[in-house]
């Protein structure tokens, strides 16, 4: 059998140790990090379920289920999601009709029992799947019946892919990890006692034998300074003395013996200390292991480290010293036999006691013997110990200084003493230049600090031991060091899942809220439910939800008070909103921190939070689309800082209500809306009814929709045979009706009514537009120009002056007022409609109104004496206005403008409305002259007190017999011409003092030139 040597059982039972007490805890949070990783991506498809849910129900109510199917695209394929889609009971998708059916056995339970049903599926890709139930529940009973309990069911399928290569990652990393610190640990103990222990035996037992061989001669030799040392001297003292007193060999043998027994107790003395060490740690790691497997309160948790620390550990003078971040406090939570060492601790951390300066610096303090170190007497009752006592001071740290505070403020101040130092503790280094607004808001950039998410201390651990018998050095202060560390890595957890399981709570209570509250689009309501919620959220004493007055004055309170000794004084019902804090946030739209609102907030508001003793003001906008209509307003009465994640919850819940109560303004606005289009329409019916110009509305397919009285009167018949026809069926010669966008002047036919006669027609059409801009039907607007024949018969055979007296009267009393009407309602319904198809058909009406009445305009503008209405006019702006009108024709046949418009002129004082015409005029009559492509330019001079401008085109020209009477009233070469534009330019410019001249060259083009003063002469 093979000998073992002392040397291969030291590292056997070392290297077992450390296996057995590194292992069990390894595989403890591998299978701890494995089931977190698998309640992440559940707890990840759940709010994607409860998202899509709650948008499903509101997108069915609102009945628009494309929103939905939009919703579910953009979720596809983010997420880590495989699959999402709404199914019904046969497995079919819900909004996808060419999809393919999922026969889930699992899908008929989720539809008899309503009941949701996770599960996972094998496969190259692994996946969580779940089937949510939609139930029939409040809204849906609307549309289905209640007898069907379940609608349908949310399929979600996520990827467990990459969970699967994290957990094995980890795996790995933790098992390469702890075999290296078994290896370190191992080599290291195993060198220690190597060098303490087995070579100073191996050089004795290598001596001893070689004596008791009968070797006197040998000697032993050592340097380690210990017991062993002095066995070697023994060693060879009686080797020296056996040689020269043989006879004494008996008595120094004994003696050898003898000293030999005192070196093994003492050996065995010191394994015992080895072993109460691994004992210690074996009892932090089952106390560590017992602690993180369990969902338990920070009470049990504390109770758990003393029962460890006093009955594992065996220490008998304990006290544990929490900090309490909201309330800045260290305060003492549990204490074993402390009473007669330290005082009692119930400190701010501000203050500058010891023990709050110990605290804050984080770092472990040891007094050996308090009795004699003149440091201990500010931390204890010195003169109350009686005996040596060894005292240690442990910061229990939340974590290692992994995250820089300047790192995870994004700091770029280089020049802060607290850039980039090593020693994060920045909150102990004066004169930083913090600036975070916060801080700043605050001033006490030191206590501010202790509230932060990234200061790591959390209590501190304080432990007393009898320096005699078991003084706090070496192993024992090395045991304490790793159970504070597992305190400060159990408490952050524990901190975390608590503020965590809040958070979740208020949100899920706020999205309930505001889905309700967006279903009832109640203001009061809502407003009362939202205020309900706030109140149950942490870090604060009261609040209130301020909106604007209706004249825009002042913030008026809504919901919420601050119910003191004077209700009415302690919280007022209205405050300006442009003064204190109230007002900067409104009138500034931001955050407003104000921890001195008792005296710095001068308004009867800030008196008001005085009396009532509160200390700190958050106020957040409710702002919507950018605009703020209101205030959320937190106070308390605590003198500690608000923590940033309060300020994230109340920012959150200010934007939820901001975004509710805009949806019931909205909601209100449209009632309103609905009650004046009704009104409108029925007005709109007695006007078109009324007029004496026919209006009808065609589909694309000439179908008759609309025909007011006057159409069926023109075209003799009623209205009950024509809704609903083909317009051609009934009159062949009216399909050119349906040609949209034809202007007044171009639109004249003859059609056949009942009884043989024909009736000649003057029309306009122009396209009615849809949502999109597709053409959905055609408006005519069409009159009996019987009449207006005959006149125009009778201007032909008449002098045209007496013609035009009369031509205007009759088109004065048969057009203009028809037209005042029709124009007068279009300009009401223009800015009372709101769906976009019925503004274009009004902007439709409103054109071809103006396309007529720009006939009679131009009859009365010179057949009519008119008083000029001189005011102050920009005739570039006139131009570009005139331009615009023509934009769309300009472009169509291709005729560009240029000149120098972009020129700034002294303003003119001109009757704007009568130079408008004249370049109306001249520009109609460049785009006539030219057939198709060509360029008409302006140019605009100066010369003494006059601007001139020409108008100079590349059309045909005009022939040199006619040059000189374009003037004249009624001449004109078009076939169409009225002759009435020229000369009515040449009357608004004498009528100005100014002068209007014409050259031209055939075939190459025309400028005409106009000459008009500064100001208007008298």
């Amino acid at each position: 059998m093979a000998r073992i040597t002392l040397h291969s059982k030291f590292l056997g039972v070392i290297l077992g140790s450390l296996v057995l007490f590194l292992g069990i805890p390894s595989y403890l949070l591998i299978q701890r990090e494995n089931q977190l990783l698998i309640e992440k991506d559940a707890e990840k498809q759940h709010v994607l379920i409860s998202s899509l849910s709650s948008a499903l129900q509101e997108n069915m109510i609102r009945g628009i289920p494309q929103s939905t199917r939009a919703l579910m695209e953009d979720l596809r394929g983010s997420y880590g999601l495989i699959r999402l889609e709404t199914l019904r009971r046969d497995g079919s998708p819900a909004f996808n009709g060419t999809g393919n059916r999922y026969p889930f056995p699992q899908l008929k339970e989720v539809f008899t029992k309503g009941k949701e049903v996770a599960f996972q599926e094998q496969g190259p890709l692994p996946l969580s799947t779940i089937l949510f139930p939609l139930k029939n529940e409040g809204h849906c009973r609307r549309c289905h019946s209640k007898d069907e309990k379940v609608l349908g069911a949310v399929l979600i399928s996520l990827s467990m892919a990459d969970s699967f290569r994290e957990i094995t990652s980890n795996k790995l990393n933790l098992m390469m990890f702890a075999g290296m610190l078994i290896a370190v640990l191992g080599s290291i103990v195993y060198l220690a006692i190597r060098a303490m222990v087995l070579r100073p035996l191996t050089v004795l037992h290598h001596g001893a034998d070689s004596i008791g061989k009968g070797k006197l001669s040998h000697r032993i030799v050592l340097s380690s300074s210990d017991e062993f040392e002095g066995l070697g001297h023994a060693f060879n003292e009686m080797a020296g003395k056996l040689e020269k007193k043989y006879s004494r060999f008996e008595a120094r043998y004994q003696k050898w013996t003898d000293q030999l027994h005192e070196s093994m107790g003492e050996a065995e003395e010191r394994a015992q200390q080895l072993s109460f060490y691994s004992r210690d740690l074996a009892t932090i790691s089952r106390l560590s292991t017992s602690i993180f497997t369990a969902d338990l309160s920070l009470d049990d948790m504390v109770d758990r480290f003393m029962r460890g620390l006093t009955h594992g550990l065996g220490y008998t003078q304990v006290r544990l010293c929490l900090i309490d971040r909201k309330k800045n406090v260290l305060e003492t939570k549990r204490e074993e036999g402390m009473a007669d060492v330290l005082p009692a601790c119930n400190h701010s951390l501000s203050d500058g006691i010891p023990l709050a300066q110990l605290a804050r610096a984080g770092r472990v303090v040891l007094f050996d013997d308090v009795t004699q170190d003149a440091g201990a007497a500010g931390l204890c009752l010195v003169d109350a110990i009686q005996k040596p006592l060894s005292l240690a001071f442990l910061p229990i740290m939340s974590r290692a200084f992994t995250q820089r505070c300047w790192e995870a403020n994004n700091c770029t101040r280089e020049d802060c003493p607290a850039y980039a130092v090593v020693d994060q503790r920045c909150w102990q280094i004066p004169d930083t230049r913090c600036r975070n607004e916060h801080v700043e808001a605050f001033g006490d950039k030191r206590t501010y600090c202790m509230t932060c998410n990234l200061f790591p201390v959390t209590g501190v651990l304080a432990v007393a031991s009898d320096s005699r018998q078991r003084p706090l050095r070496g192993r024992n202060m090395g045991v304490l060091r790793i159970l504070a560390s597992n305190m400060g890595a159990a408490i952050e957890n524990h901190r975390l899942h608590e503020d965590n399981r809040g958070l979740v709570q208020n949100l899920l209570e706020l999205h309930k809220v505001t889905a309700t509250a967006l279903l009832d689009l109640n203001q009061d309501r809502a407003i009362s439910a939202f205020l309900e919620t706030a109140t149950g959220f942490p870090g604060m004493d009261e609040c209130n939800f301020w909106l604007l007055s209706d004249d825009e004055s002042e913030l008026v309170r809504k919901a919420g008070c601050c119910s003191g000794p004077d209700e009415a004084r302690s919280c007022p019902d209205r405050v300006p909103f442009d003064q204190g804090s109230l007002g900067a946030a409104f009138r500034e739209n931001r955050l407003v921190v104000d921890y001195t609102v008792r005296s710095g907030d001068t308004t009867g508001f800030g008196k008001a939070l005085s009396d009532y003793g509160m200390n700190s003001l958050l106020a957040i906008p409710l702002s919507t689309e950018g605009r703020p209509v209101g205030v959320f307003s937190v106070y308390k009465r605590s003198t500690t800082p608000f923590l940033e994640t309060e300020v994230a919850a109340f920012m959150l819940l200010a934007n939820q209500a901001a975004m509710t109560f805009n949806a019931c303004r909205l909601n209100e606005e449209l009632k309103n809306q609905n009650l004046e289009v009704s009104r409108s329409m029925r007005l709109t019916q007695g006007i078109l009814a009324s007029m004496s110009s026919g209006v009808m509305l065609l589909d694309m397919d000439g179908k008759v929709e609309l025909v007011n009285q006057q159409g069926t009167a023109i075209l003799k018949t009623s209205q009950e045979a024509m809704i609903g026809r083909r317009l051609s069926e009934m009159f062949p010669e009216a399909d050119v009706f349906t040609q949209g966008d034809v202007d007044p002047d171009q639109g004249t036919i003859d059609i056949s009514v009942e009884g043989g006669a024909r009736v000649p027609v003057g029309y306009s059409s122009a396209y009615f537009l849809g949502e999109h801009g597709e053409h959905e039907g055609v408006i005519i607007i069409f009159r009996d120009l019987t009449e207006i024949k005959a006149l125009q018969e009778e201007l032909s055979s008449k002098e045209r002056f007496a013609t035009m007296g009369r031509l205007v009267a009759g088109v004065a009393h048969e057009i203009r007022n028809p037209l005042f009407g029709i124009s007068s309602i279009g300009q009401i319904f223009e800015k009372e409609l709101e769906q976009p198809a019925h503004q274009e058909l009004v902007r439709a009406l409103l054109s071809e109104t103006k396309r007529l009445n720009g006939l009679v305009e131009e009859l009365l503008i010179y057949g009519r004496p008119k008083k000029l209405e001189l005011a102050q006019c920009d005739l570039r702006r006139l131009w570009e206005e005139v331009l615009e009108i023509h934009a769309d024709e300009l472009q169509k046949r291709g005729i560009r403008i240029v000149g120098d418009l972009h020129v700034v002129y002294p303003a003119a004082y001109l009757d704007s409305n009568q130079i408008r015409q004249m370049f109306f005029n001249l520009l109609r009559n460049s785009m006539e002259a030219i057939a198709s492509e060509g360029e008409i330019t302006i140019k605009l001079l100066l010369e003494d007190r006059y601007i001139i401008f020409q108008v100079i085109d590349s059309g045909s020209g005009i022939s040199p017999e006619n040059i000189d009477r374009i003037f004249d009233l009624f001449f004109t070469s078009k076939p169409k011409g009225t002759g009435l534009g020229l000369p009515i330019c040449k009357k608004i410019a004498e009528d100005h003092g100014g002068a209007i001249t014409a050259s031209s060259e055939e075939g190459r083009g025309t400028t005409v030139t106009v000459k008009l003063p500064y100001k208007a002469t008298e």
